[in-house]
């Protein structure tokens, strides 16, 4: 009835399930597509962790991206090295970064 005995959830499924959400709900109310969404809502749990400073989620969410969203980590990585300073894009390419993550 309240989930005694229960085990709770792995990091892994939680982080999956809260990107699916956060996709889904990205595809909605923007319009994207789901690649799109899905890379978004990645990028957003992303600045999560690191704004909250958190060393274990930002590594399960990188886990998880090598896992599960193989497709987005060059993607993800160019986002995390933008986002922290690690890289200096071209004008153009920092417009278009700034662009696609509003």
């Amino acid at each position: 009835m309240f989930g005694f005995g229960k085990s709770k959830p792995s990091p892994e499924a939680m982080l999956t399930d809260l990107v699916e959400h956060n996709a889904d709900q990205i595809a909605r109310s923007e319009g994207k597509d789901r690649t799109e969404a899905t890379y978004l809502a990645i990028c957003l749990i992303f600045d999560d962790m690191m704004s909250k400073g958190s060393k274990q989620g930002y590594q399960d969410m990188m886990d998880l991206v090598q896992t599960r969203y193989v497709q987005h980590m060059k993607d993800v990585v160019t986002y995390i090295a933008w986002t922290t300073g690690r890289i200096a894009l071209s004008p153009e390419a920092d417009a278009a970064m700034v662009e696609r993550n509003q």
